[in-house]
């Protein structure tokens, strides 16, 4: 039992180790999460900024026609730098969320399992324990039961021992009337 008992505890160890392993997991998914909201803060701020000056410019290209359509395109590629970017966070969101509930179902399910196995170790303490109580207590009646018949013994050995005496004090007298008889004779 206690073996059982030490299995147990290893494997609760060990199904720790992988809920701590899960939850680092969780943690890097995290701050990816933090990095990527960072930068697409950044990413934002950096829109704003370049709308800004994509209006200051679009006033300056009415007389210079070339550098606005350059803002365009630095709007534009910034535009589609934000929305990859939001891509990608929605996606790190989503595995974040799948992350956190994979660790919790497995949680969850090794917390079920090893209280079941403790329960049953449990059960079986208390089974191997109640034998143990009833051998416990069978050992004792036998040892009333031997002691009881060990004085039976010794009163029967006593029994024997004066029948002995009886019967050698019977042969002597016999063997004396005896004797006299032959003398008289």
């Amino acid at each position: 039992m206690r073996e059982e008992i030490k299995s147990l505890s290893q494997r609760l160890s060990k199904a720790q180790k992988k809920t701590d392993g899960l939850e680092k997991e969780l943690d890097q998914l995290k701050k990816a999460l933090l990095e990527k909201t960072s930068a697409l803060d950044r990413a934002e701020r950096e829109l704003q900024r370049s709308k800004r000056q994509t209006l200051d410019v679009y006033a300056l290209c009415l007389k210079k026609n070339k550098k606005r359509g350059n803002s365009i395109k630095k709007a534009e590629v910034l535009q589609q730098k934000l929305a990859e970017l939001q891509s990608e966070n929605f996606l790190l969101r989503q595995q974040l969320g799948d992350a956190q509930n994979k660790a919790a179902q497995e949680r969850m399910r090794t917390e079920a399992q090893l209280q079941g196995e403790l329960a049953d170790a449990v059960r079986k303490q208390h089974t191997a324990e109640t034998a143990l109580q009833d051998s416990t207590h069978q050992c004792s009646r036998l040892k009333e039961e031997n002691s009881r018949l060990q004085e039976d013994l010794d009163k029967a050995k006593a029994k024997v021992y004066k029948g002995c005496q009886h019967v050698n004090v019977s042969e002597a007298v016999l063997r004396h009337g005896r004797a006299v008889m032959l003398q008289e004779e």
